[in-house]
């Protein structure tokens, strides 16, 4: 499983390679649940506040989330709610 650390190296250089926020969806294929790796996800601002590294802006964290081009291109409108 790709720790928070790993995702939040990967998707600060995505904008480096033309990759722009907007055209990245969410998935998972690690072990672990859901839960935990959609808070991977969520909570990566966290990381990068205490190891002094950018931040990815909130509305590329929602749009990663389900909400982008990408999702609605690929799936249509999606929604992700896990409580």
């Amino acid at each position: 499983m790709a720790t928070q650390r790993e995702v939040l190296e990967t998707l600060l250089r995505c904008p480096r390679y033309g990759c722009s926020f907007d055209r990245l969806i969410w998935a998972t294929d690690n072990f672990g649940s859901v839960t935990q790796n959609l808070d991977k996800t969520r909570n990566i601002n966290q990381l990068a506040g205490k190891l002094d590294l950018p931040k990815i802006p909130d509305r590329a964290i929602q749009g990663i989330l389900g909400d982008n081009f990408a999702a609605r291109r690929v799936y249509g409108r999606i929604t992700i709610s896990i409580g």
